[in-house]
C-alpha cells in the first residue's frame, strides 16, 4: 500500500505562519487515550484565491509517524543477543520527500511491514494552539475547511458541521452522547428527528 508519505515530515517549516500563509483542507480533533489533539492537512497560501499545487505545498500538522519494526527471537548463536529479542530484518522503501527545514527533497528510507503508529503533538485543551488551528480554518481552493472529531481509535470519524461546534464541543461529549442514541449538534437532520418523535 502506497504510504502517504507527506505526513512523514512533521516539524513545521521555519517560515510557518498561523493563518496566513496556510489554510487547512482538513482539520481533525481525535479522542486518544492521553486526551484529545489538533492535527490538520495544509496548503500553502500564496496569495487570495493562490494555493500551492505541488507536493510541497501540502503538509501533515499536529503528528507524526513513528514506525515499529517486529520482534523475533535471535536464534542464530554465532550473532550478538543470542536468545534476546532483536528487530526483524526487513526490507526498506526508499522514497523522495520534501524537507521544510532544509527546503530540498531528501530520501527517506521506511521498513516495509513495520507498524505504523503516531506521535499526536498538539493537545486540544491547550487554548493558545486552539486558536491557532482556528486560524487555519477558511476558504481553499477545493472549498471550505472541513472539521472532523474522531474516536474509537480512528474507527469513528464523525463531520463537524460548523467552527463554533467543533472548538466548543469535546470528541467525549460527543463519543458519550452518541452511545445514549443522541447528538450535540443541533443540526437540521436532528430538529428533525426531535420533531418525529414529539409526534410519536
Amino acid at each position: 500500500m502506497p504510504l502517504q508519505i507527506e505526513e512523514a515530515i512533521s516539524p513545521l517549516p521555519e517560515d510557518f505562519k498561523w493563518g496566513e500563509q496556510w489554510r487547512a483542507l482538513r482539520l481533525w480533533k481525535e479522542l486518544r487515550d492521553d486526551g484529545e489533539f489538533f492535527y490538520a492537512f495544509v496548503v500553502r497560501m500564496y496569495g487570495p484565491n493562490d494555493y500551492g499545487n505541488k507536493k510541497e505545498d501540502e503538509l501533515y500538522i499536529g503528528r507524526e509517524i513513528k514506525y515499529i519494526k517486529g520482534k523475533k527471537f535471535q536464534l542464530d548463536h554465532k550473532k550478538p543477543k543470542f536468545g534476546e529479542r532483536v528487530d526483524e530484518e526487513a526490507d526498506e522503501i526508499v522514497e523522495s520527500i520534501f524537507d521544510y527545514e532544509k527546503g530540498k527533497y531528501v530520501e527517506v528510507r521506511t521498513p516495509v511491514n513495520a507498524r505504523k503508529t503516531y506521535l499526536y503533538l498538539h493537545k486540544a485543551d491547550d487554548k493558545e494552539m486552539a486558536k491557532k488551528y482556528a486560524s487555519l480554518i477558511g476558504t481553499t481552493s477545493v472549498g471550505i475547511t472541513k472539521m472532523y472529531f474522531v474516536y474509537n481509535y480512528g474507527s469513528r470519524i464523525v463531520e463537524i458541521p460548523n467552527k463554533k461546534d467543533f472548538f466548543e464541543h469535546t470528541v467525549q461529549e460527543l463519543a458519550n452522547k452518541e452511545q445514549q442514541g443522541n447528538s450535540i449538534f443541533n443540526t437540521e437532520s436532528d430538529r428533525a428527528k426531535k420533531g418525529n418523535a414529539d409526534m410519536s
